[in-house]
């Protein structure tokens, strides 16, 4: 109840801050003397490194989300070959099969990232004030256009990375003939 956790000290516009802070660290023992332009660098170089870091997570986690949406996509895809030997057989065209392919890889797409919309949503908007607690800060929630453009950035990404990640095995087994997709 006695301390003080800091101290704020206005100086002139011609005084050496840095001056005044060392003759501040000199005369009051125990204190750490921190001028404004110090303290707001120190803060964006701590910030640049957290973005930076969580950039770099971000990057490895779409790459491995892809390689994993090829593969399954590619058992999807096998699993298929028959199916797609008839249709290509009964006169289905290349474009044809390959929209197909795409088609239900839409759909799974728009129905997860649906899914994950909501149940990311109901997540956070329940726990918004145990995540302020953890984080040490208050949880601001985007306005409601803010958080829109957001859910909807995140339905686009969900719905190209796996277009993106179904194309190759879609393309790959719709370029097949009939009679070798057929074939056990």
């Amino acid at each position: 109840d006695d301390s003080v956790s800091s101290v704020l000290v206005k100086v002139s516009q011609d005084a050496d801050v840095r001056a005044v802070a060392a003759d501040i660290m000199g005369a009051v023992p125990g204190v750490a003397s921190v001028t404004s332009p110090d303290l707001f660098r120190t803060l964006h170089d701590q910030l640049q490194g957290q973005r930076t870091g969580m950039i770099a997570v971000m990057a490895v986690v779409l790459a491995l989300a892809l390689a994993v949406l090829v593969i399954v996509f590619s058992m999807i895809a096998n699993e298929r070959r028959r199916e797609i030997g008839v249709m290509r057989a009964l006169g289905a065209t290349r474009g044809a099969v390959l929209r197909s392919l795409l088609a239900g890889a839409a759909i799974l797409a728009l129905g997860g990232g649906v899914a994950g919309i909501i149940l990311s949503s109901v997540v956070v908007l329940a726990l918004r004030d145990r995540l302020a607690e953890l984080l040490g800060s208050p949880f601001a929630f985007p306005s409601t256009a803010s958080f829109g453009l957001i859910l909807l950035i995140g339905l686009g990404a969900a719905m190209a990375g796996v277009l993106l990640g179904a194309f190759a095995p879609a393309y790959r087994i719709s370029r097949q003939e009939p009679a070798i997709s057929m074939r056990e």
